[in-house]
């Protein structure tokens, strides 16, 4: 899958023994950060650093596991840029990029 490590995806497959399960996660994920770009520039624009870093967190930890290595390398960049007090509307264009390309992912 585009955007995927496929060695971790098949070592979340084997360690579930069953990738129909691992497929279900992915769907859990998409359905658990809809909307997340979004979600982030509200948070922002309301000035709540702390929920978009707990947000990308969150995000970096859950695509990490899931071998979604574009989504979470992206929400790791901005995670340290907030961290360091710099402007991330540069890197959340491209959260949002990668975002939208894996929604329209076929899964399953």
């Amino acid at each position: 899958m585009e955007g995927f490590d496929a060695q971790r995806l098949a070592e979340v497959a084997e360690l579930l023994g069953d990738s129909g399960m691992l497929m279900d996660l992915i769907q859990t994920m998409r359905k658990e950060f809809a909307g997340v770009p979004d979600e982030i520039q509200n948070l922002l624009v309301q000035g709540d650093v702390i929920a978009v870093k707990q947000k990308l967190h969150s995000l970096k930890g859950v695509a990490g596991n899931l071998g979604a290595v574009k989504i979470q390398e992206a929400a790791m960049v901005m995670e340290h840029k907030l961290e360091g007090g710099a402007d991330i509307a540069a890197e959340l264009k491209i959260l949002a990029q990668v975002w939208y390309a894996f929604e329209k992912i076929k899964i399953g």
